[in-house]
């Protein structure tokens, strides 16, 4: 599915550093957003220490298979996520911004004025 334009994003940090994706690997955060088509979407990002093995043949290119990443020097390392961990379309207006409530909950609101919470992000 192609993405369309985001119109407002953030991250939440994960407060412990040993938080795992649901493939595993160490993760820094989680990256929400509104799109263009009005739905919320969340991103897991991957922490870049584990993408590249040192002792690897080629350590430019990722050893996540599921990530396409390329290093392009010691501080760039532009990460496409293929898919989101969760997407939320709501029937009734699009989804106009959100913001993290706390590491649980999120909130989003909608272009009728509306607030949704939703749980156990």
């Amino acid at each position: 599915m192609e993405r369309q334009a985001s119109f407002t994003f953030s991250i939440l940090p994960c407060s412990d550093i040993k938080t795992k994706a649901a493939n595993g690997a160490a993760r820094l955060g989680l990256l929400g957003g509104i799109f263009e088509d009005g739905s919320f979407s969340v991103y897991s990002i991957p922490d870049p220490d584990v993408l590249f093995k040192e002792d690897s043949d080629s350590p430019t290119f990722s050893m996540l298979s599921h990530l396409c990443v390329h290093r392009i020097s010691a501080d760039v390392l532009p990460v496409h996520l293929p898919s989101p961990i969760l997407r939320i379309e709501l029937d009734e207006s699009p989804c106009f911004t959100f913001d993290w409530a706390n590491s649980e909950l999120v909130v989003i609101g909608t272009t009728t004025g509306q607030f949704r919470g939703f749980p156990n992000i």
